[in-house]
């Protein structure tokens, strides 16, 4: 190893040597053991003994300060070192002296739980050696790799699921209870399949299934994260990411140990702060803040009478506080927010339509929502309305949820989409509404926002985004124009990818370079629009759902009704020659700026009149991925999000392309707005063909490639750059 990166590396906190270590392992292809026990490879420590030196004692200290997999299986007192004449160790002649057990096996402790008694069993079975200890290493009493599958198999009849590198890197019985969940968390690993089965909408998935490389995304596992937390099983989005297998998930989940969730209880009442997303949009909407709202249309709704579908309303209602908020300027001409009282909010309406034709129900449907959008007034509340359109016997009915973009985003349609499904089959089978968890409402997100924003933690961050560069670098458009553009003169244009490279975007592509699905998308854009433009740099705006916020885990927002987004700005370059070295700078700039992202918004709105120093800077591309819709429900097949007639002509938007992606029905869908004030309908239609293209170009390279690369973001625990890092792998092979 060259003497610099040993440096380096020698350098590092013993944490960070140990977080190194465990990451090159996890990252890092396992090469194949050998398949004989003469053949065995083991960790041997020869040690020069000197007087008094207690070999219990120096063995459970390498346990503390060296991962599992590092702990030597076979110690050797000798009298001296075998060196060489320049003073390095004679490796030939200390291999000579052989790795036999430095002593005879003796039994120190019997088992503490049944799973350990029958770990003792089968282990006393396979080697045929009796009594054996909790604490005896599998190793140094004759075990090899042949016999430690051997242990597998035995267990596994046994009802303990442990693998062959389980039993390398934890190799005695009381290590492997630590990894091994007991028994009765057997029921939360089926309930977590079953959850998995139907967020992802595939079968069978198994316990040892990556959750990111079979498709799910950050989105994915918010849902799956509220749906858990309905069956009592309580994770925050940070416990996924570390843990991403339900194997993992659920021995996680087994030494947390159990948690008990608060009923629904009646919200906080009263004034609250905004969130950093509503800041955003009372400084960017002035001509018409009321009229911009979105909306979802179910369509075949299963026949419910008029009575019950308001018990279903008024439970959502009393279960989400966001859904009860007003919005009103203070005397100081501020603009301010409240959540009213569950009477005060009059969500559900009714409309007869069963004397209408047949040929004109869509457009009598189409005309409510149009004027439903309309109605909303900010300043008085009720900014979520239900919908029952009564069809008759003619047709199934229909509900349409209209939702003002303050109290709503797309995670929350999701979560509420699958409230309406759980306490509508309540209400179908005759009983009461579902007692459903109380979520964290936004009053309380509104305020921990707050409490971080004036936090020692974001100091750090102030200073990054002070030291961005927002120096502004135009696209090219095909007319003069001014900020704002108005969205009467929006206009939209899309395009699909088939399903067999949609499945590679979010599978095999990533496996190349670790990325995700939404890192490749950006990284084939950012190649077109900074070719098109004849520029090395372009700004953009990126949308994140912004609920990983609270990295500590204080707060768990999976289930929380609210407009959450986090908006930020990033620089990124046309890096490089080739796919290669584009997608690893995209990658590790993303990296290095999503993590604060959500801080941005904090910084700007929230703490405003201390960091006035951060640029005013609006980005002309935004861009957002909405992950995987999933339509796994029969109620989420039948829905269709609307957006047509919910904003007003004259609301502005101070950006030129505004391009949003989702994964639908197994293929990627890309909708890309402008403005025919800035551009002509021919100049983004070709710019969306050169998008697709380049991303299917993209999506084979990555696919066909026959070995991952690793980057310094794949290593965020340890200071090491590129060369660094190669250097160290390329060691390991």
């Amino acid at each position: 190893m060259h003497k610099d990166l040993k440096a380096r590396i020698q350098g590092l906190s013993e944490n960070d040597k140990k977080m190194l270590l465990h990451r090159l392992k996890a990252a890092y292809p396992t090469k194949p053991r050998t398949s004989d026990s003469a053949g065995s490879k083991k960790i041997v420590a020869y040690i020069q003994e000197k007087v008094n030196f207690d070999l219990d004692h120096f063995k459970n200290h390498l346990k503390e300060v060296l991962p599992n997999y590092m702990v030597p299986t076979a110690y050797r007192l000798v009298k001296s070192i075998p060196l060489l004449p320049n003073g390095k160790v004679d490796k030939k002649a200390i291999r000579e002296i052989g790795t036999e057990p430095d002593k005879a096996y003796t039994p120190s402790s019997g088992p503490k739980n049944e799973q350990q008694k029958k770990l003792i069993a089968i282990w006393e079975e396979v080697l045929n050696i009796s009594p054996i200890s909790i604490h005896d290493n599998f190793f140094e009493i004759g075990g090899d790799s042949i016999l430690s599958i051997q242990i597998v198999a035995k267990a596994r009849k046994q009802g303990i699921k442990i693998s062959p590198d389980q039993l390398f890197d934890y190799q005695t019985i009381e290590a492997l209870g630590h990894i091994i969940p007991p028994p009765e968390f057997a029921t939360i690993a089926s309930e977590l399949i079953k959850i998995w089965e139907e967020v992802l909408n595939f079968k069978p998935i198994h316990e040892e299934d990556n959750f990111f490389e079979i498709g799910g995304d950050s989105i994915l596992s918010i849902q799956i994260i509220a749906r858990a937390r309905k069956a009592g099983i309580i994770m925050a989005p940070t416990d996924f990411f570390e843990h991403q297998t339900i194997a993992e998930q659920v021995l996680f989940l087994s030494n947390k140990g159990p948690k008990t969730l608060n009923q629904v209880l009646e919200a906080p009442i009263g004034k609250i702060p905004l969130t950093p997303i509503q800041y955003w949009f009372f400084e960017a909407h002035k001509n018409a803040p009321s009229y911009w709202s979105q909306g979802v249309k179910i369509n075949r709704l299963p026949h419910v009478s008029r009575e019950h579908f308001r018990i279903v309303v008024d439970s959502l209602i009393r279960l989400h506080s966001a859904l009860r908020l007003k919005f009103y300027r203070a005397s100081d001409n501020v603009w301010q927010a409240e959540v009213l009282a569950n009477l005060e909010t009059k969500a559900f309406e009714y409309h007869d339509l069963s004397s209408v034709k047949t040929a004109d129900v869509k457009e009598s449907v189409g005309k409510l929502i149009e004027d439903t959008g309309k109605s909303l007034t900010i300043e008085k509340g009720t900014l979520f309305k239900a919908i029952y359109c009564h069809i008759g016997s003619k047709e199934e009915n229909i509900c349409v949820f209209i939702a003002h973009h303050l109290v709503v985003d797309a995670v929350s349609w999701q979560i509420l989409l699958n409230d309406f499904k759980d306490q509508l089959q309540a209400v179908l089978n005759n009983e009461e509404p579902i007692g459903l968890p109380a979520p964290t409402g936004i009053e309380t997100v509104a305020q921990k926002m707050n409490e971080l924003a004036f936090s020692k933690e974001l100091l750090e961050q102030e200073t990054f985004w002070r030291e961005q560069s927002f120096g502004r670098k135009s696209i090219p458009t095909d007319h003069k124009y001014h900020l704002p553009l108005l969205e009467e003169h929006v206009q939209c244009l899309e395009f699909e990818l088939e399903e067999a490279h949609t499945k590679r975007l979010m599978t095999k592509a990533n496996l190349a370079f670790n990325t995700t699905s939404d890192e490749l998308l950006i990284v084939a854009l950012t190649e077109v629009l900074c070719s098109w433009s004849k520029t090395e740099h372009l700004w953009f705006g990126l949308e994140r759902h912004g609920r990983d916020l609270f990295a500590d885990k204080t707060l768990d927002m999976s289930s929380t009704v609210g407009w959450l987004t986090a908006y930020f700005p990033v620089k990124l370059r046309n890096h490089g020659t080739g796919f290669d070295e584009k997608t690893k700078y995209i990658k590790d700039k993303l990296r290095n700026i999503i993590p604060k992202g959500a801080q941005y918004g904090l910084l700007k709105y929230l703490k405003r009149a201390k960091v006035d120093s951060i640029p005013e800077y609006s980005p002309e591309i935004v861009f957002n991925f909405l992950g995987k819709q999933n339509s796994a429900s029969q109620i989420a097949k039948n829905s269709e999000f609307i957006t047509e007639n919910l904003r007003s002509p004259k609301s502005e938007r101070n950006y030129l392309f505004e391009i949003n992606t989702m994964i639908q029905d197994d293929v990627l869908k890309v909708k890309w707005e402008f403005s025919l004030k800035a551009h002509r309908k021919e100049t983004v239609l070709e710019l969306t063909k050169k998008y697709k293209t380049e991303l299917i170009a993209l999506i084979d390279f990555c696919s066909n490639q026959q070995n991952s690369q690793y980057t310094t973001s794949d290593f965020p625990d340890v200071q090491l750059n590129q060369d660094d890092l190669d250097e160290l792998l390329n060691s390991l092979e």
